[in-house]
């Protein structure tokens, strides 16, 4: 009986250190202006800029997550964004330059300075999720 006592505290201090965590290794949180979407059929492609680099990402049209803490995005504005990108070998020394492509609509020509990010947590739709 001891050792059940030892082992199910054991298994709450694991429970309780274990957190959710959204964000993977190749995730970054990146402060842009949007300066252009396009909407297409079934996709919106987001065209992100700040000081340091130019970014594209598509999303899905339609949402089906909807977040209470959520807001229409806009051209023009600054946002935090939260982008995943390909991850990268470095044991590899050929750069990957290519065209990338999302519902037959080209996201990103090769041979361009724009990074192509495959993924952006906290955009849903139209929509940025806010945290607090």
């Amino acid at each position: 009986m001891k050792y059940q006592y030892i082992i199910l505290i054991f298994l709450l201090f694991i429970g309780c250190n274990v957190q959710k965590n959204d964000t993977s290794q190749n995730s970054k949180i990146i402060k842009a202006k949007l300066y252009k979407i396009d909407f297409k059929d079934s996709i919106i492609i987001y065209r992100i800029r700040n000081e340091k680099m130019d970014g594209v990402f598509a999303k899905g049209r339609y949402c089906e997550n909807k977040a209470k803490k959520q807001k229409l995005l806009q051209e023009n504005k600054t946002y935090t964004f939260i982008l995943e990108q390909e991850s990268v070998d470095n044991h590899v020394s050929i750069v990957r330059d290519v065209d990338y492509y999302m519902a037959g609509y080209l996201i990103r020509k090769a041979g361009t300075p724009t990074i192509y990010y495959w993924n952006c947590l906290n955009v849903c739709g139209e929509y940025i999720i806010k945290e607090n």
